[in-house]
């Protein structure tokens, strides 16, 4: 339980917590409103039957607001066009400021609708294997 704390501001320190126990309260925090930290132990599911975040600044007042939060992050994407009749393509992605992970993305082809997602824990990675290309 972590509540009625003042100071706290954030809880980065909680980034690499995967299971919280019977259950994990964080409430009344007045000038808590980053909890990026809680992120990805969200994100697999736990809901607010193990997890229960209200009543404290905004960015931190329920687990849909942490879970809908972005985060900071700068990146350089380069797209390779597949060749003719090959399913080749691939786009490849720098992140400049990535601190923790994984890194969920997702990709919408405009020209058909085609979509795809998927993570990495890397900063730079590929997403491979893209469209055929046509002349």
């Amino acid at each position: 339980m972590i509540t009625d704390n003042d100071r706290l501001r954030n809880i980065d320190g909680l980034s690499n917590l995967v299971f919280a126990g019977q259950r994990l309260s964080i409430s009344n925090n007045q000038n808590l409103s980053d909890c990026c930290g809680i992120q990805d132990l969200l994100a697999v599911g736990l809901g607010p039957s193990f997890v229960r975040v209200n009543a404290n600044r905004i960015g931190c007042n329920s687990n849909r607001e942490i879970v809908e939060t972005p985060w900071e992050l700068d990146f350089v994407s380069v797209v390779v066009p597949p060749c003719v009749d090959v399913d080749n393509g691939e786009i490849q992605v720098f992140a400049t400021v990535f601190d923790t992970g994984p890194l969920r993305y997702s990709w919408l082809r405009d020209e058909d609708g085609m979509t795809g997602s998927g993570s990495s824990q890397s900063d730079n990675f590929s997403i491979s294997m893209l469209g055929v290309g046509t002349l």
